[in-house]
């Protein structure tokens, strides 16, 4: 007897971004921050980084290294490693898009960076960041 693995189905992989997306917005902050003191600026300043992050990472990430080239200074393995996982994600989207079979392990992988890029952008956002540091 054939092994059949289930995949999930479009609409499940929707469904299943949207709720992560909804609780990184609505029930992480109060895990980083236990006081229910999120407005709804601090929500749309979170998802603005979130989505610049997913659109100009590439461009961060030549600009980091030629700063690094310039200064002599190599860039904070925080940085970079946080810098990366927006690719990530982009690549985990695609490879549930195109995978026919296992589809599974790309969108568990989705979650978790998704978790991880919405942890490091709301502890930006809720105790304060310097972009004029260096």
């Amino acid at each position: 007897m054939e092994h059949m693995e289930i995949s999930p189905s479009p609409k499940i992989i929707r469904i299943s971004i949207l709720i992560n997306i909804f609780f990184c917005c609505l029930v992480l902050p109060l895990f980083l921050q236990p006081t229910p003191l999120i407005s709804l600026d601090q929500i749309l300043e979170a998802l603005f980084w979130q989505v610049l992050g997913l659109i100009a990472w590439s461009v961060t990430l030549i600009m980091t290294l030629v700063d690094s080239w310039f200064s002599g200074a190599l860039p904070r393995l925080h940085d970079i490693f946080s810098l990366l996982l927006y690719p990530l994600i982009e690549i985990s989207l695609l490879m549930v898009l195109i995978l026919k079979k296992n589809k599974w392990i790309p969108l568990i992988l989705i979650h978790i960076l998704l978790l991880m890029t919405f942890s490091i952008t709301w502890n930006a956002v809720l105790k304060g960041y310097n972009l004029m540091v260096g």
